[in-house]
């Protein structure tokens, strides 16, 4: 075992030791403080951070939509219901987020436009047609990438609704409008465009429209 330095030399040396641990604590503590203040910052702008692998990582910025004058095909935020907020996150599909005005503070999700009021919607097995028109990647899946069973509405034809809209991603594992139904308009946050995403494989893909996410 080490003995600790003696004599006043020792004890200088202890001391710059001891100085430069609380100076590195500070220091991270500084910038987390930082880090806190900026990310609070830019959420209150209406800027948001996407950290998924499917989607180009990077910030994405609200633009201005109103719930009423949403159009298909469009990229929204939105509050994910209560019950969905709830068993997402337990399951780990969601996050929470400081702040959130959603069910359970999850954080809004990313989501397609796929069908508002007077359209029609079949859910298949295989499948979700809007229109008599399938929807790429909406096959449902019976278990995640844990084995997790996913619960799902029941297979069959739903008109959609004043006040409803349905939110698909064309990636399998998209957790959507497949799983549980349509969505009030009024859990709607806001329009979101890209602002500063770094490229990966499915950048190419978000500038034609389509959108990728995992279970989340």
């Amino acid at each position: 075992m080490t003995k600790p330095p003696t004599g006043p030399e020792g004890r200088d040396e202890l001391f710059r030791a001891v100085l430069g641990s609380l100076r590195f604590r500070h220091a991270v503590f500084g910038l987390m403080a930082v880090l806190f203040v900026a990310w609070m910052a830019a959420d209150r702008s209406g800027v948001r951070y996407n950290h998924t692998e499917s989607k180009p990582r990077g910030f994405y910025q609200e633009v201005e939509g109103r719930a009423e004058a949403l159009e298909l095909g469009q990229l929204v935020a939105v509050c994910p219901p209560a019950k969905v907020a709830q068993w997402g996150l337990e399951a780990g599909y969601y996050r929470k987020s400081l702040g959130s005005d959603c069910p359970e503070s999850a954080m809004p999700t990313l989501k397609h436009v796929v069908a508002l009021e007077g359209d029609r919607v079949e859910v298949q097995s295989g499948a979700v047609l809007v229109n008599g028109v399938e929807l790429a990647k909406s096959a449902r899946l019976a278990r995640d990438r844990n084995g997790r069973e996913v619960p799902g509405i029941a297979p069959g034809v739903y008109p959609v609704e004043q006040g409803q809209m349905w939110l698909l991603l064309d990636h399998e594992r998209s957790f959507d409008s497949r799983y549980y139904g349509p969505v009030p308009t009024r859990d709607f946050v806001a329009v979101m465009k890209p602002l500063l995403t770094f490229g990966n494989a499915e950048s190419s893909r978000e500038k034609e429209g389509r959108d990728v996410q995992r279970f989340e």
